[in-house]
């Protein structure tokens, strides 16, 4: 198995793949401290325009977005609306909403006109979230 440097070196040196998608898995450890997500922006950085980090920790992208404004971010929201079956071992969110979803949102606890009504919203929520990170100071 190759090690994340060793990918790095691979695609840096070809035309492909146009882009590299890393998925970061900040959300089954202690929290990423600044050292360790400062290591990984310069590791990706050969790939400069070519790497989209994405993770369903939402903190640590936003910590990532303040180290490396120009690196391409994705947000996962796994753990705040997913479908996963209920004998999957315990993590946010909790609780079944009124569409059948995980979501421990407050939204959740009532029906919309519709699914898509529903996911809009949602959607939109974490879209603002991530809005006001790049627009409030601090």
């Amino acid at each position: 198995m190759a090690t994340l440097s060793q990918v790095v070196a691979l695609v840096a040196e070809q035309a492909y793949p146009r882009e590299l998608q890393l998925d970061l898995k900040a959300h089954l450890t202690a929290p990423l401290g600044e050292q360790e997500l400062q290591a990984l922006v310069q590791l990706v950085a050969p790939l400069a325009g070519r790497v989209v980090i994405s993770s369903s920790a939402d903190w640590a992208l936003r910590r990532l977005r303040s180290l490396a404004p120009g690196l391409a971010l994705g947000f996962d929201p796994l753990l705040y609306l997913d479908r996963r079956p209920s004998d999957r071992p315990p993590q946010p969110p909790y609780r079944r909403g009124a569409y059948g979803y995980r979501d421990d949102h407050p939204l959740a606890a009532a029906r919309w006109p519709t699914v898509a009504d529903y996911l809009e919203e949602r959607a939109d929520l974490r879209l603002a979230f991530f809005y006001l990170l790049d627009h409030v100071d601090g």
